[in-house]
């Protein structure tokens, strides 16, 4: 759509106008045999009516040449069409140098990966109006500078990878735990997150950060078939059965991570990817080798010492038995943004729970409850205050 339209808004309205139409024709018919093809039909026409009322007819005809089949019988074209190549141009159309680092981010979550405004809100901390302000002007910016729809030239490449990079990352984030409903994953997304991801590697091979990317998402998502209970219930890595973790997505990380070995090369995903490879070697969770993984994180405060980063390092120092260090790390994060999220608690929580303050992990984790609205880390989160309550009469 946004490659014959040039308008990034009309393009998505089109496309959830015809989504729209789906869930009652769908309901009524029956599935077409090529969804996703009914999909960019229908879009298509909405196209051309909406170009139509604008007094654009010719415009828009020029542009498209033809008009759309209405079967589904007729749509190889539109089945044949390199959606994929599609997908990440739209990814690098997001991260256009026009448009600020914030911005792309937000964009690619809403269009690529078609997350709320609610929810990108929640991401980054802001409220939702403002995400819809921020998302409305990035469009409007696109279209008034005729930024093009297509993959860029490898020149143009090295400008915008970081924020492509970082807008898959938060895909899978959120598909790995979403931040509402009742579901405590989204494989949709961490599969699409993956799939950008080779696709990522494939069109610039030479990205050590790409394929260090690749081997941190793919080591997590095999920790999937293990970090949800038969009750439907979230399970903390400290008790996770490791046999049940996905092998083969195990297999083919460590095998991306060998072949990347220039440490000098080593950005901050790929050092992620390290620091999961640390897990997925240990046998038990009390074998991790947690002094290891406090020099991976080392490495990444040396390449840019962001919050989330000494966050996690100040929970490293708490398993390696050294919980005084990181609460005093997590003190110096006390006027940081940070602080309104939910990880900051978490590893408030952990740290406390580890140095023997009982009283002070369980308030944590009952704010923690409070502030949560996925249903399944509710559960989680009463399981390890029933844990505490129990240590604690014991």
């Amino acid at each position: 759509m946004m490659r014959q339209s040039g308008d990034l808004q009309m393009a998505e309205d089109c496309v959830q106008d015809a989504f729209a139409i789906a869930s009652v024709n769908w309901l009524r018919d029956g599935f077409p045999d090529h969804p996703g093809a009914w999909i960019r039909s229908v879009a298509k026409r909405k196209m051309i009516d909406k170009a139509r009322r604008l007094n654009t007819a010719r415009n828009a005809q020029q542009a498209l040449a033809y008009e759309t089949p209405t079967k589904t019988a007729d749509m190889e074209f539109y089945e044949s069409d390199d959606i994929s190549d599609d997908e990440l141009a739209l990814v690098f159309l997001c991260c256009h140098p026009a448009i600020s680092a914030t911005d792309q981010v937000m964009l690619i979550l809403r269009l690529v990966a078609g997350l709320p405004p609610v929810e990108i809100a929640t991401a980054f901390f802001y409220k939702k109006e403002a995400v819809r302000t921020r998302l409305l002007r990035a469009k409007r910016k696109i279209r008034d500078a005729n930024i093009p729809f297509k993959t860029p030239s490898i020149a143009e490449q090295d400008g915008r990878l970081e924020s492509v990079l970082a807008a898959i990352y938060l895909i899978f984030n959120e598909g790995y735990l979403p931040a509402r409903g009742q579901s405590l994953q989204r494989r949709d997304l961490t599969r699409e997150a993956i799939r950008l991801s080779r696709l990522l590697c494939k069109l610039v091979p030479n990205s050590t950060e790409s394929h260090g990317l690749l081997a941190l998402l793919l080591l997590t998502e095999a920790r999937s078939p293990a970090r949800i209970s038969k009750e439907g219930e979230l399970v903390p890595l400290t008790r996770q059965n490791r046999t049940e973790w996905h092998a083969d997505q195990i297999r083919e990380a460590l095998g991306l991570l060998a072949k990347l070995v220039d440490p000098h090369k080593d950005g901050p995903h790929t050092l992620q990817a390290r620091i999961a490879a640390q897990h997925a070697l240990a046998a038990t969770f009390e074998d991790t080798n947690w002094e290891n993984i406090i020099a991976f994180y080392d490495r990444m405060m040396a390449i840019e010492a962001t919050d989330v980063i000494k966050l996690n390092r100040a929970v490293a120092l708490g398993y390696a038995g050294r919980p005084n260090e990181g609460m005093a790390q997590l003190e110096d994060l006390a006027d940081s943004k940070i602080t309104q999220g939910m990880g900051y608690l978490s590893a408030q929580a952990e740290l406390y729970w580890l140095s023997g303050n009982r009283d002070s992990a369980r308030q944590c984790f009952q704010r923690i409850r409070d502030q949560q609205e996925n249903e399944g880390i509710r559960r989680a989160i009463d399981r390890r205050i029933a844990e505490i309550d129990s240590s604690t009469k014991g």
